[in-house]
């Protein structure tokens, strides 16, 4: 009878041979200041110049995940191979993730029965023009109950520096841009969330006037996109909201040269 196991030794052999030859060849080529390796951990990759709701597969996935005796927690977030920007979405995501996990541990369930362990999750989406890279992490919470708790957060970055953008960082004179924005979202969003402002009016007021009503956006090749969580315009049950603004609608403001270039 063949020694089956003088075969699987030769078989693991020569897999570390398959893997050694390439690493010393590797070293051979660094040490004459070659940079045939330099991709062999993480590839560049462009940004493509279109909009794009980016699948896994578009861009690498990185997470941050933690599972204790309180909860589970696991936040994704993109990898673009470009150091300043890649620095940038992380320590967002980082924050995010320290914000969500510090209200959790404030109210540990422990994980009983009664209690069930808290879970944290993240997902995120892509948009981007040829100057600027906006984030949108979809989040959800959940600490018992008949639901969870959804969220979003978004992060519009420069694609050279990883600088975070505002609206006055996209617009000239943005005198009046609040303004218009809540006007343009409450026509837009009337049809579907009527019936719920005429019983209650304290969901339109999430359309305020304000920076703060309008936080959560994302810059695309269009114009911008705006979002709402559950609970800002609407109860849970109507979910989030959105709202796309054409960039010919913006131009009163004067766009900023480099943002929609």
């Amino acid at each position: 009878m063949p020694d089956r196991r003088k075969n699987d030794k030769s078989r693991v052999a020569g897999k570390s041979r398959g893997v050694t030859m390439p690493v010393l060849l590797c070293a051979v080529l660094m040490l004459f200041g070659l940079s045939a390796c330099a991709g062999a951990v993480r590839t560049v990759r462009p940004v493509p110049s279109a909009l794009e709701e980016a699948a896994p597969a578009d861009f690498p996935r990185e997470s941050l995940s933690e599972a204790n005796a309180c909860h589970t927690a696991r936040l994704d977030y993109p990898f673009f191979g470009r150091p300043a920007l890649d620095q940038a979405v992380r320590q967002r995501a980082e924050s995010l993730f320290r914000d969500i996990l510090a209200e959790l541990d404030q109210d540990c369930p422990g994980g009983t029965d009664k209690n069930p362990k808290a879970s944290f999750e993240a997902a995120c989406l892509v948009f981007n023009t040829r100057q600027t890279v906006s984030v949108r992490f979809d989040t959800w919470v959940y600490t018992g109950g008949a639901h969870g708790l959804e969220g979003v957060r978004t992060a519009t970055l420069r694609l050279d520096n990883g600088s975070e953008l505002g609206y006055r960082d996209l617009f000239s004179r943005p005198e009046g841009l609040w303004e218009f924005l809540a006007d343009y979202v409450r026509a837009a969003l009337r049809p579907t969330l009527e019936a719920y402002w005429q019983t209650m009016p304290e969901y339109e007021a999430g359309l305020d006037s304000k920076e703060e009503s309008f936080r959560h956006f994302a810059v695309t090749p269009a114009g911008l996109s705006l979002f709402f969580p559950p609970y800002q315009l609407a109860p849970y049950s109507a979910g989030a909201q959105y709202c796309d603004i054409p960039l010919e609608k913006l131009l009163r403001f004067v766009p900023r040269p480099g943002v929609w270039d």
